[in-house]
């Protein structure tokens, strides 16, 4: 194989790890199991405790859980039925350690619907507003124990 023809494959094999490892780096849990959803200084984890209710977290750029200051975060379940948007409050309780919790948004009731829709989380932060949507699973995968939309097994 001549030189010229070797760069081109040395690109593609290049190109192709680093679309792969950012893939799977995009599908890392955060640091309550659940799903990260980013975009620029919006960071935010969602996820449901053993009883479904869900859980949103605001998270820094190295996915660590701090207050939710001027965050502000809606949350719809986009049932086949209807839109229903899911109230949430903010609280330190429910998931995970006293010591270890923070201050985060949680529903009072568990997820609503068929065990599988569209979920739609919008969050304002300043000027910024970002829509995040997402399959929701209900349920835990029985291999890693994480929530089924944030399991990464394969």
């Amino acid at each position: 194989m001549s030189k010229t023809a070797r760069i081109p494959l040395a690109l593609g094999i290049i190109s192709i790890l680093f679309v792969s490892t950012s893939l799977y780096a995009a599908q890392k849990p955060g640091p309550h199991g659940g799903k990260v959803f980013k975009s620029g200084k919006i960071v935010v984890e969602f996820t449901v405790d053993k009883d479904e209710h869900p859980h949103l977290f605001r998270l820094n750029e190295k996915n660590i859980p701090i207050a939710m200051g001027s965050m502000r975060i809606t949350l719809k379940a986009l049932t086949p039925k209807k839109a229903m948007s899911i109230r949430l409050s903010r609280t330190v309780e429910g998931m995970g350690k006293e010591a270890d919790e923070i201050e985060h948004l949680a529903g009072p009731k568990p997820m609503p619907g068929p065990e599988e829709y569209p979920v739609e989380i919008t969050v304002k932060l300043g000027t910024k507003s970002k829509i995040f949507r997402f399959q929701f699973i209900e349920g835990f995968c029985a291999e890693c124990g994480k929530p089924a939309f944030a399991c990464i097994c394969p």
